[in-house]
């Protein structure tokens, strides 16, 4: 199975992810900043990066562009928690 990063900086979203796709058989790795993200992202060459939009130090954007700029190979799908903790929109950028 592939390797995902997922970012964020809420811990319990964080466990969350982690613990749904070490379920489904994936390697994850997780980050809790946006700049820990970007390192990551260089090192480990994940197949997909899961990225909340709104994070400390870089936001989830501004890692989206470096991730893009260093041409990696890589799929990055934003996240963001909009209309409280229930509703979240995904964006996929390809």
């Amino acid at each position: 199975m592939g390797e995902i990063l997922g970012a964020d900086v809420d811990i319990k979203s964080c466990e969350l992810l982690e613990d749904f796709f070490k379920m489904k058989g994936h390697d994850v790795i997780m980050a809790c900043s946006g700049m820990q993200a970007f390192e990551t992202a260089i090192s480990e060459k994940p197949d997909i990066a899961l990225l909340e939009i709104r994070m400390l130090e870089r936001d989830g954007m501004e890692i989206l562009r470096c991730m893009k700029e260093s041409a990696r190979d890589i799929v990055i799908v934003m996240l963001t928690k909009l209309l409280g903790q229930l509703s979240r929109r995904v964006r996929i950028i390809i």
